[in-house]
């Protein structure tokens, strides 16, 4: 009877030792495989990797952006200038009414075409001058004439040390108009040397020396002197 009861001892107590293991096991396994702890850490995870992927795609677009304004300051036209909207010669002036000297007469009844604003004035030094603004240009008749232009053309050609010619506008017998850069700098300057026939003589007009003219100036001014007639 008591060998029996000792079995019975010992097998309750081996019971719950298996009890102790079994619930020992059951919380290892719950600690293991949490689903709270498994679902914090997979968060976690997936979070740093969107910040990642965002950090990445920034830096992307950065540089894209970067590309993009490089690409635009390439390819962006240059603005030029819009061409200047020529020169009308509307005002009729009498050349010869300009003259002080009673004695010259050459010039009596010749007029010409010149822009608004346009006045004639004898400068007393055997030449007269179309004045146009602060602009103006020399008109004289010239004895030896004949050889003017060419003369001109030569001229302009070789430069006179600082002005170097960078190009003929006009080329022709009766006059030329040419473009010179200085080496002074500043805007290219337009010269014209131009002849018309006034009667058995040439009338020449020339602008160089008298102020600085654009294209525009020079081109009107030119065909204000080839407009006289008598």
């Amino acid at each position: 009877m008591l060998h029996r009861n000792e079995k019975m001892r010992q097998a309750r107590f081996q019971g719950l030792n298996k009890g102790k293991s079994a619930v020992s096991f059951r919380s290892s396994l719950l600690n293991t495989w949490n689903p709270m702890n498994t679902t914090t850490k997979l968060f976690g995870i997936l979070s740093l990797s969107a910040l990642m992927t965002i950090g990445c795609s920034k830096g992307d677009d950065k540089t894209e952006d970067k590309g993009t304004a490089a690409k635009t300051t390439e390819t962006a036209p240059k603005k030029e200038k819009a061409p200047e909207k020529p020169i009308e010669l509307t005002a009729k002036l009498d050349v010869g009414a300009a003259i002080s000297d009673v004695d010259e007469t050459r010039y009596k009844g010749i007029t010409l075409s010149a822009p608004a604003g346009s006045k004639m004035n004898d400068n007393s030094s055997m030449a007269l001058t179309l004045e146009y603004g602060e602009k103006s240009f020399e008109m004289r008749f010239e004895f030896d004439d004949e050889g003017a232009v060419a003369k001109a053309k030569t001229e302009a050609t070789a430069g006179d040390g600082l002005d170097k010619l960078v190009k003929f506008h006009v080329d022709q017998t009766d006059g030329v108009l040419w473009e010179s850069s200085s080496e002074l700098g500043g805007e290219n300057n337009f010269s014209f040397v131009a002849t018309v026939k006034i009667g058995e003589k040439n009338l020449l007009c020339k602008n160089k020396g008298y102020g600085h003219f654009s294209l525009n100036e020079a081109t009107a001014l030119m065909k204000s002197c080839q407009s006289a007639t008598k």
